[in-house]
Parts: C-alpha cells; structure tokens; sequence
C-alpha cells in the first residue's frame, strides 16, 4: 500500500534543479567570442514563431569591446520572461535591469544576436566601492540552477574589474 501511494505522488514530487557545468573565468574568457562592459538599455519580451514559448531580448549598449564586439549594442536573447499575462519561467534565467552596468561574455545565438556564456555565468554585474570609488564585479546569480563540476570556490563572489579581465582576458587585458 506505501508502495502505491509513493508510485501515485512520484509524479507531484518537485523537480531536482538545472544542473550547468561550472566554468572558470578563464574559461570563460578563452571559450567566448565576445566580452564587452556596456549598459542594458532595454528588456522586451515577445513569443517565437508559433507562440508556444516567452523569449526575452535584452539590448545593451557597448561602452568598452574587450573581446570582438561588432556593433555598438548587443543583443542577448534567453528563454523565459513574462508577455499577454502568462509567465515563463526557466531555472537560472538572468535577470535584467534597465540602467545595469555590466561586464558580458557571450556567445553566438541566432542571427544578430547572443546568449549569455554558461547558462549565466557570464553576466557580472559592476558596482564601486563607496569609500575607494574602485570598481568590482559580482557574478549573476544562478538561481535554482546547481552548478557541477569544479569547485566554485576558486571563484571569489567578489573580485577587482581589473582582476576578472586579467584572469578572463589575459593576452588582451594589460590592466589598469
């Protein structure tokens, strides 16, 4: 009987989490085409071809090309958002906010566009320091999503602009 009624709830049980590999910054530098620091300007959702799911475009204009930027905005496109009153959730989905300061490592997606390298570990976002006026990076956060593989925390959660392009972009970046 315990047997059955484990076998009938089984299917209401929650969902173990997303699980994306962890990447290093040094991965993620040397394994992406495009590393820019720009400002989102603006987040829009809208449904694909046949309104079966919600895609989110973020438009960011380029400040600063540390890797191969071809334009003066990028566009990144990711699944999920929220259109017509009906909400799509992925786990792990950025978030974006107009006015975000933000160093980005992405990769190809479809045609003029980009997705975030790693599911969203390439999405820092800049703040300074109040007293120093120096600027650090904290790493999107996953969310739900689990990360596996190498241990995270040979990644501080916090680190110098100049650190993380260093460590990402080392034969490009010369520092400050």
């Amino acid at each position: 009987a315990v047997a059955l009624i484990l076998l009938v709830l089984t299917p209401f049980l929650p969902a173990t989490a997303t699980q994306v590999e962890y990447l290093a910054v040094e991965a993620l530098g040397s394994d992406t085409p495009v590393v820019v620091r720009g400002e989102v300007t603006n987040v829009s959702a809208y449904w694909n071809e046949g309104s079966t799911r919600i895609l989110t475009e973020t438009t960011v204009r380029v400040d600063e090309r540390f890797k191969r930027a071809p334009a003066r905005e990028v566009r990144i496109v990711q699944m999920g958002g929220e259109l017509d009153g009906v909400r799509m959730t992925v786990a792990g989905a950025l978030q974006w906010i107009p006015g975000e300061d933000v160093v980005l490592f992405l990769q190809d997606s479809m045609p003029g566009r980009y997705r975030v390298a790693g599911f969203s570990q390439g999405k820092f976002g800049i703040r300074t320091d109040p007293d120093s006026g120096e600027e650090f990076v904290v790493q999107a956060s996953l969310g739900a999503a689990e990360l596996v593989g190498a241990a995270r925390s040979a990644q501080p959660d916090r680190m110098r602009l100049g650190d993380l392009l260093q460590r990402a972009l080392p034969q490009i970046y010369e520092g400050e």
